[in-house]
């Protein structure tokens, strides 16, 4: 890259140099013999457009010799300061995941170190602000990145910056690591391809999961993320931290269940138990089920029908039809914290199980006593807040369409058996009495 160059134009062919950035001006003297004139010097200099950087210059040459036909500095710019980023991380970098040798093999995210959404990743703050430079000519020249941009190239996928605590955080759960340009990420999207079953070893994933196939025979996952299947669940124990999404039916498992700790749908569900914190939805049919949901059971409007088994929620339960023809037994019941409850009993038979041998599993009995009280104590909290009216939830039963004799009803304390068949009606407590109202639909 070649420099401009100015010359004077008087017979002496003063020559002023300026480097391609603007940001160094040189003098080339005429021979020694030659006689140097001020105003000359000062001329070819003004035509090279130079017009500050002459006392920075000054300090660096005031030791160069001067020497004819030998360029001289005579302006040196104000230099640009970039941005500096002090970035370290915060999670074992031995144990990072590893994206080039990952291939989707599931059984290896356990090698892997894990972080929670919120949890920080990196310590990330500016130790020097960019500062604007100037070149020969006074022309202002730019930091290549603002201070906001020399910490976005510091974060990757699943990262965020969080300004008050310096610090790079997960935007979900999932395996940490450092991609090819050094920025923090977080990999918490996993997909398979597929049905999987006895084919395929119980594992977890921390992170959300998505099986693009069915799953079945037996199969334990858990996931600490949302899950999706676009397939049918048959015979398999599922446990998620997040949201479930079966885009198909949920068949024969009763045994281990499918456990959620957040929202779940799906279209029908037969022999099976389903427990979530939040609300079930679905769209066709429930049969011999057992339906746990903190927040609510919703059927669709049209379509949907619980047949037998045991429906416990925590607020609602809105579906088109409840039981059938051949008065098959199905209970509903609306009660307080009816997750929790489950919870409960769940860890009090594990507990049971665990303390035939004490001295052997003493750790995980501390740790499981420690949430059995923890569930015990939201219990009690939300039974205190039901009582006291602190908290006024909805409850109710709405039947869209039909609901059949040989249906047993509970609603707190109230409860009731229907006998004759009923269409388009909604049980709720009035005046401390279980009861039942008819309404239109258009």
């Amino acid at each position: 890259m070649q420099d401009e160059t100015t010359t004077s134009q008087d017979e002496q062919s003063i020559e002023v140099e300026v480097s391609n950035d603007g940001m160094r001006a040189f003098i080339v003297l005429p021979a020694a013999t030659a006689f140097l004139d001020e105003k000359s010097i000062l001329y070819a200099i003004e035509e090279a457009g130079v017009t500050e950087g002459f006392e920075r210059a000054a300090e660096q040459a005031a030791d160069e010799e001067r020497l004819a036909g030998r360029p001289m500095i005579v302006a040196l710019g104000q230099p640009v300061s970039e941005a500096a980023v002090e970035f370290s991380p915060l999670f074992d970098t031995e144990r990072a995941f590893e994206p080039a040798s990952f291939d989707n093999n599931l059984h290896l995210l356990q090698r892997y170190a894990t972080v929670i959404a919120g949890e920080p990743l990196a310590h990330l703050f500016v130790t020097r602000p960019p500062r604007t430079g100037r070149n020969v000519r006074g022309e202002e020249v730019t930091p290549q990145r603002t201070a906001d941009e020399a910490i976005a190239a510091c974060l990757g996928e699943g990262a965020a910056f969080d300004a008050d605590r310096s610090q790079a955080l997960a935007t979900s759960n999932g395996y940490p690591y450092l991609d090819e340009t050094g920025r923090v990420c977080v990999k918490s999207e996993f997909v398979i391809e597929g049905d999987i079953g006895l084919d395929c070893e119980h594992f977890g994933v921390f992170g959300n999961l998505t099986v693009n196939g069915n799953i079945r025979e037996k199969l334990i996952i858990e996931v600490t993320g949302n899950l999706t299947v676009n397939g049918d669940i048959d015979d398999v124990t599922v446990k998620v931290d997040g949201n479930a999404v079966i885009n198909g039916d949920i068949l024969n498992c009763r045994t281990g269940g499918v456990h959620v700790s957040g929202d779940i749908s799906f279209t029908s569900a037969d022999n099976a138990l389903v427990v979530c914190a939040g609300h079930i939805r679905f769209t066709e049919h429930a049969q011999f089920c057992k339906l746990i949901a903190g927040r609510g059971v919703y059927g669709d409007e049209q379509k949907s029908s619980l047949v037998g088994g045991l429906v416990q929620s925590g607020e609602h339960v809105e579906v088109a039809v409840i039981g059938n023809s051949g008065a098959i037994g199905t209970e509903i019941e609306i009660t307080i914290s009816p997750y929790i409850k489950e919870k409960m009993l769940a860890l009090t038979k594990k507990l049971a199980s665990l303390r035939e041998k004490p001295s052997d599993n003493a750790a995980l009995i501390d740790m499981l006593t420690e949430q059995l009280q923890n569930y015990e104590n939201q219990l009690e909290e939300h039974i205190n807040e039901t009582l006291l009216g602190s908290v006024t939830l909805p409850r109710h039963i709405i039947v869209f369409k039909k609901i059949f004799g040989g249906t047993y009803l509970r609603i707190l304390k109230k409860s009731q058996t229907v006998v004759d068949e009923m269409e388009k009606v909604s049980f709720s407590i009035a005046d401390g009495e279980l009861v039942a109202d008819s309404f239109k639909t258009d």
